[in-house]
């Protein structure tokens, strides 16, 4: 037999449709009269009892009923969502503001923002927020280079070689490959003549 037919020629059972019918009959009617009007749409309602009740009902029916129940929850839902959005009702989404600096803010979007993209767009999203880290890095590594070396006497070369690290969170690999080299000859230089 050919499967489009047996699909066409099945009744749907009468829990099925009184499950779909019940909830569409109560959102189309404001006054209990049960015409279907769309005009009277009761919009005034707090849908979210009804997405609540759905939720907390649904663990009782079948797989099937379930389905169909958590198509009426999510119907419920939208209407729910959209009389927040007429009513204008966002006091409970909006958070405390954060005491972080604003920069730290825009780090913090875009941190959240990375983690939801994919792609190219993920890599320089992270790119960014890692170049923002590394430069902060650097610009404490050199305070506390210059606090150090108003703490403590130590040689020129010394310092120079601090100072050089203090930048190593911003430069390339090539680039600290270099510095490297620098402070393994600053070291040598350090090293006293006797000791040789």
């Amino acid at each position: 037999m050919n499967d489009k037919l047996s699909i066409t020629t099945e009744e749907p059972s009468f829990p099925k449709l009184l499950g779909i019918m019940v909830p569409i009959l109560l959102l189309l009617t404001k006054d209990n009269n049960f015409k279907l009007d769309i005009k009277k749409l009761n919009l005034d309602r707090d849908f979210e009892n009804q997405v609540q009740m759905m939720r907390g009902i649904k663990g009782y029916f079948s797989e099937d009923q379930q389905v169909i129940l958590s198509k009426i929850q999510d119907v419920f839902d939208v209407l729910n969502k959209v009389n927040r959005i007429r009513l204008d009702k966002y006091d409970g989404v909006i958070q405390s503001q954060s005491s972080l600096a604003p920069i730290d803010k825009r780090e913090k979007i875009l941190a959240e923002i990375g983690r939801y993209s994919d792609g190219k767009n993920k890599e320089l999203i992270d790119k960014v927020v890692d170049t923002k880290r590394n430069m902060f890095k650097t610009k404490n590594n050199i305070e506390n280079h210059r606090q150090l070396v108003q703490s403590q006497s130590m040689s020129t070369l010394e310092s120079i070689v601090l100072f050089m690290n203090c930048f190593k969170p911003i430069l390339r690999d090539d680039m600290n490959k270099k510095v490297k080299k620098v402070e393994k000859v600053i070291e040598a230089l350090t090293i006293p003549y006797e000791n040789m």
